[in-house]
């Protein structure tokens, strides 16, 4: 059993024993924190931005004035 290795590389024996009670940090952790978690975010978020820009920009260039109060008009009586 000991030529079986698990995701990390190291034998199934080391990190799937029942009666085992004590983890190190990194086998507890959910998900590695190196730069390709930081690189994800960073770029998420600019894209995040940009798009937010554009439909600024593109509002205000359209005149859309559909948020401002003065929209809604009451129906005249005949």
């Amino acid at each position: 059993m000991a030529d079986k290795l698990d995701e990390r590389g190291e034998p199934l024996s080391a990190t799937h024993d029942a009666e085992r009670t004590t983890f190190s940090a990194r086998e507890t952790r959910q998900a590695g924190m190196g730069m390709r978690v930081f690189l994800v975010l960073a770029a998420s978020l600019a894209l995040v931005l940009l798009a937010w820009g554009a439909v600024e920009l593109t509002s205000r260039a359209t005149g859309d004035q559909s948020s401002s109060e003065g929209s809604v008009t009451a129906a005249q009586p005949k």
